[in-house]
């Protein structure tokens, strides 16, 4: 699609429209008028939260062990990488107990987990 040329400048094309920064909303993706009389009409929508778990790649939830490491008073402050190591360290061996269980149990011929297989 070709839009009109202005002399003397280069004539705009499609690509020229696509690569505008993405900060900028497109008429459709304006904020409805209810949202924008909470917010003011400033600024855009607030984006989609994103757990800390899902950052690292873990299952294990980090926020919970970042609330269980503050109240335990185990320190005065907890950094931000704490919960993220700890995490992932507990879920590194839940994963190698569960794989061994689940090897026990399979090698007695059984489809569940027992306690004396882990």
């Amino acid at each position: 699609m070709q839009l009109p040329h202005i002399a003397g400048s280069p004539s705009p094309t499609i690509k020229h429209f696509q690569s505008l920064p993405k900060f900028l909303p497109l008429k459709s993706e304006t904020m409805s008028s209810a949202a924008a009389a909470t917010k003011g009409g400033r600024g855009r929508p607030k984006a989609k939260a994103v757990s800390r778990s899902s950052k690292a790649g873990l299952q294990f939830p980090v926020g919970r062990v970042a609330r269980f490491l503050k109240k335990g008073r185990y320190a005065e402050r907890v950094g931000s990488g704490s919960p993220v190591y700890l995490s992932a360290t507990i879920e590194y061996l839940a994963n190698e107990v569960l794989e061994l269980a689940g090897n026990a149990a399979r090698d007695n011929k059984k489809n569940r987990i027992i306690p004396r297989h882990i």
